[in-house]
């Protein structure tokens, strides 16, 4: 974008440049200049560059730098983007102090695709300008950036940093992707820490930044970075559950719950409500476990799972009405195994022999067992010691 109005002006610049100084050239040229002047206003423009064309193959006059000017301007109104560039380039070789041949060279390489080229003649460009103009190197790094010549763009936006008190905030941002490009994070992560001190409210280059960390596996500072990236800017579901993952990783379940919380909002599905249960569960909160899959699902599948917890909370009373609404579903035979061991946490061994004995089939079956063989001791010792 920034490119292209550049080129407008350019373009602009040629026109006016022309005009004014044609009464500085030698009589030959200045003839054929007019007469093409002539056809260029009347939007003839292939017939002004013919004009042109015609005076440069016969003259044995040195061709002034404003005759390539014209020309190349006169193709580039055709369209004719190779020949405006070999006009300008083949000027700019014979008048090397021109600015203008040289800019119009880098714009019609960017026309024609030709990055890197376009990138060195703009470096020419802004050695040429009095006063130099950092926007010129600025966009030298852009166009080799585009050409995937990293390191060029690297050397020229270092050089603007360095030699700008305040350099512009997308001067950085391009060094910083240049940097990345060239597989030099560590140089690219001092570069973000310091555009980040001076514009610390970019949620998009915080996740730079967590990008970096995560790619060291420094999840600490990832988490940070982007907590601070989402405190700027809303975060997606997509985000948080990503961060919730990386709590989750970092063994911090109680952030790794609160941060799904986050993502799914109000809108939570059963299947969501388990995930942030268990993660609740993981943090020894069981209440809260129980009271998320309380509100949010209801299915039978939830009962085995809200047993499981109280379970292993050690509520084996609140345990075992749980899994009472799961007998006769296909996991059946599980719960009916720990309402068994709820009993028999409880030491109720009646109900507990109870239970054991009515689970039929599975590998539950055989577990059962192992505790049926356990109770059947129980009530041998029992009564050898009332005997």
């Amino acid at each position: 974008m920034k490119t292209i109005s550049i080129f407008t002006i350019i373009l602009l610049a040629v026109f006016c440049f022309v005009r004014t100084g044609f009464a500085k050239l030698p009589p030959q040229a200045r003839q054929n200049l007019y007469k093409a002047q002539l056809l260029l206003d009347e939007e003839k423009y292939a017939e002004a560059a013919a004009v042109i064309k015609k005076y440069i193959d016969s003259t044995t006059e040195t061709v002034d730098a404003q005759v390539f000017l014209v020309l190349g301007g006169a193709y580039l109104q055709t369209e004719d983007d190779k020949q405006a560039y070999d006009i300008f380039k083949q000027g700019f070789t014979l008048h090397p102090e021109n600015i203008h041949l040289c800019r119009n060279t880098a714009v019609t390489a960017y026309k024609l695709e030709r990055y890197n080229e376009a990138g060195r003649f703009l470096e020419k460009t802004y050695t040429l300008q009095k006063p130099a103009d950092p926007k010129t190197l600025f966009q030298a790094g852009s166009m080799y950036y585009k050409g995937d010549n990293f390191k060029s763009s690297i050397r020229v936006l270092q050089k603007l940093i360095s030699q700008t008190k305040n350099p512009d905030k997308e001067w950085i941002s391009l060094a910083i992707h240049a940097l990345l490009e060239n597989g030099q994070p560590d140089k690219a992560k001092a570069m973000l820490l310091k555009y980040l001190e001076q514009v610390p409210d970019d949620s998009a280059y915080w996740k730079l930044l967590a990008k970096l960390y995560m790619d060291k596996e420094q999840l600490a500072k990832t988490a940070a970075a982007l907590e601070i990236a989402y405190s700027l800017k809303h975060p997606s579901q997509h985000e948080l559950e990503k961060l919730s993952s990386i709590y989750r990783y970092k063994e911090a379940p109680l952030l790794a719950a609160t941060t799904l919380e986050r993502a799914y909002g109000t809108t939570v599905s059963a299947e969501q409500a388990l995930k942030i249960a268990a993660l609740y569960a993981s943090a020894g909160r069981i209440s809260k476990a129980l009271n998320i899959m309380d509100r949010y699902s209801e299915n039978k599948s939830t009962c085995l799972k809200k047993g499981l917890l109280l379970f292993k909370a050690r509520q084996f009373n609140d345990a075992y009405k749980a899994f009472q609404p799961v007998l006769g579903t296909k996991d059946g035979g599980k719960a009916r195994f720990y309402m068994a061991l709820c009993a028999w946490e409880l030491k109720d061994w009646q109900k507990a022999k109870q239970e054991l004995k009515t689970i039929t089939g599975g590998n539950f079956k055989k577990r059962a067992s192992g505790y049926l063989e356990v109770l059947l001791d129980i009530e041998t010792a029992q009564m050898e010691s009332i005997e």
